[in-house]
């Protein structure tokens, strides 16, 4: 089932479906699929894709297509309505981006900024072993820790950067992503926290950006006073 389609059978109404002309002037052109980068998309004509371990495999897996299903870009209406945050905050400005309706909470480009860290520490940490600085040390705003408002704007500076680098985590993780044979998914590598394959990193990491979602677009509602979206 698509995003339209979900939206149809399960909301009243479609309010919360929004454009992203405040998008576009954060990020330029950051609403576009980046999740899909390094893998031939779904029905492709591709034969063979090169995996982790030098070897090819066919083209659309089941694991392929799942993994990618849950990554993509909703606008394309072929991807997981939760997964992709650009589009929840589409037609924001940067304003509203740092807004929270209580200063107990977090603002949604910090949730946004988040999704991004704890997507890059899961890949690049857990799954690939990466050393050394793999997030700049301005967003490490974006931990797991509480950070009021006005820290979270004096620590990284534009919207537009945060969005940026969103986007290159994405580009990152869809290439580690396709690179996974359906064996490479099903096995745990060396570096991974709590003995987890990278199928199951790669599904937390799903849920997790999911939950994020969830709160943007209740922050979201908040600041622009109007009904929160029932789903």
């Amino acid at each position: 089932m698509n995003r339209r389609e979900f939206l149809n059978r399960y909301a009243t109404s479609t309010a919360g479906v929004v454009p992203l002309g405040g998008l576009a002037e954060l990020a330029g052109d950051s609403h576009r699929s980046v999740a899909s980068v390094g893998s031939p998309p779904l029905g492709s004509t591709a034969a063979t894709i090169p995996t982790a371990n030098g070897q090819e495999q066919e083209a659309g897996s089941k694991w392929q297509e799942l993994t990618h299903w849950l990554c993509r870009d909703v606008q394309t209406d072929k991807g997981f309505w939760y997964s992709h945050p650009l589009f929840e905050i589409g037609g924001l400005t940067a304003e509203q981006l740092f807004g929270v309706p209580h200063p107990n909470g977090l603002c949604m480009l910090w949730q946004v900024g988040h999704i991004a860290h704890r997507e890059r520490v899961h890949i690049g940490r857990f799954l690939e072993g990466l050393e050394g600085t793999i997030i700049p040390p301005k967003y490490e705003v974006f931990g797991t820790e509480w950070c009021a408002t006005e820290e979270v704007r004096r620590c990284v500076g534009r919207a537009r950067d945060v969005l940026a680098w969103l986007r290159d985590v994405r580009k990152t993780g869809s290439e580690y992503v396709a690179s996974l044979s359906d064996d490479d998914s099903h096995t745990v590598p060396p570096p991974s926290a709590f003995d987890q394959s990278a199928a199951h990193w790669l599904l937390i990491t799903v849920a997790h950006t999911a939950l994020h979602i969830g709160r943007i677009q209740l922050l979201r509602a908040l600041i622009e006073g109007k009904h929160e979206r029932p789903c």
